[in-house]
């Protein structure tokens, strides 16, 4: 698909699916990543105890992707580094991160841009486009892949998501941002 210039859309139901979605893409070359979801998806064992906890790899799919985790679904055949370099992501709509009892704060630590469901709202769509754009150009010959997790969207238009959580968001600013991405030419990744 990609060498003849087409644009892939995966469509799952698990986000799981994104890490063999970048590991395709990146066989091709570097990628950014804009990564929309409820959840910042932060999950690994360095922040969890495995003893403890089952690891669902949906709750772990930024994590992974930026090279945290076990090796056999953090290192990947004919890829060096990570799926994507933290730097080259951008992640926004997480909606917990405010949360005293927030389970992956290590995610501060890291060059990942984040705009949290609360900043969204605040600070509307021009910026939201303009901060996606601006991640995007430290990097302009990188293809980069959108992933959206539908539990970023109102729960009035979308209610079939495995975690619901409050506060949600607004869809139309959303629709914004993805039709502001997909205009750029390395969109398709």
């Amino acid at each position: 698909m990609q060498a003849r210039g087409d644009f892939p859309l995966v469509v799952g139901g698990d986000c799981s699916i994104l890490l063999g979605a970048l590991a395709g893409s990146r066989s091709a070359g570097p990628l950014s990543l804009v990564h929309i979801d409820g959840h910042s998806d932060f999950r690994h064992p360095g922040n969890y105890d495995p003893q403890q906890m089952l690891g669902a790899v949906a709750g772990m799919d930024l994590a992974l992707a930026t090279g945290r985790g076990e090796p056999l679904l953090a290192e990947w055949p004919g890829v060096t580094g990570p799926l994507v370099p933290e730097r080259q992501v951008l992640q926004l709509g997480e909606r917990e991160c405010r949360d005293a009892d927030f389970a992956w704060p290590d995610i501060n630590q890291t060059a990942i841009a984040r705009i949290d469901v609360f900043a969204a709202n605040r600070m509307g769509k021009a910026e939201i486009v303009r901060q996606i754009e601006q991640m995007l150009a430290t990097e302009p010959e990188w293809r980069f892949w959108l992933h959206l997790d539908v539990d970023v969207l109102d729960q009035t238009i979308m209610p079939a998501v495995d975690s619901p959580v409050a506060p949600v968001s607004i869809a139309s600013g959303w629709k914004i941002s993805w039709r502001g991405c997909c205009k750029t030419p390395c969109a398709a990744a």
